[in-house]
């Protein structure tokens, strides 16, 4: 709600867990209190829609790091950050999708989250929607490696609004 309820934080079940475990003062309450915030955690599940607002969503997970993170799909608009691969399930989800934003955090591989040839395999399996490179690390050359780019994706930027609905 907003004004006369509590913010709602939408998340998955080991997300959830970890903020009332971190932040037990602010999920201990059921009314505003002065000085806290006012927060209430809905559970989401992957793969499961959802509303925020009465606009539908479904979101699924994928690998980063030692965790797992969720991506989340909003009709033909998806936003995947913060992954190393796309699981299966996570592929299915993501079907038919016509823009995306998409990780890719530099040139190089590493560890966590993808490199460039990890995004583009995911955009050439996606079927090469409209796809926005973004969560980019200062070892990014903008304007040298935009310009290199395949047709169809573009490095995003600050300020960069993309129209989806």
């Amino acid at each position: 709600m907003h004004g006369d309820g509590p913010l709602l934080i939408h998340a998955n079940r080991d997300a959830c867990r970890e903020l009332r475990r971190l932040f037990p003062y602010i999920f201990a309450h059921e009314r505003r209190r002065e000085g806290f915030p006012w927060l209430a955690l809905v559970e989401i599940t992957p793969g499961v829609s959802f509303e925020i607002a009465g606009v539908p969503f479904v979101c699924a997970e994928a690998p980063h790091g030692p965790g797992r993170t969720l991506l989340v799909r909003q009709g033909d608009f998806a936003w995947i950050t913060d992954l190393k691969r796309l699981p299966a399930e996570a592929r299915a989800v993501l079907d038919g999708v016509d823009k995306v934003a998409l990780d890719m955090l530099r040139e190089e591989p590493h560890p966590t989250h993808l490199c460039l040839a990890e995004s583009l395999e995911i955009w050439n399996d996606l079927g090469r929607p409209e796809t926005w490179c973004i969560h980019m690390s200062h070892e990014v050359s903008h304007a040298a490696l935009d310009a290199t780019l395949p047709p169809g994706v573009r490095l995003a930027w600050d300020g960069l609004r993309i129209p989806f609905c």
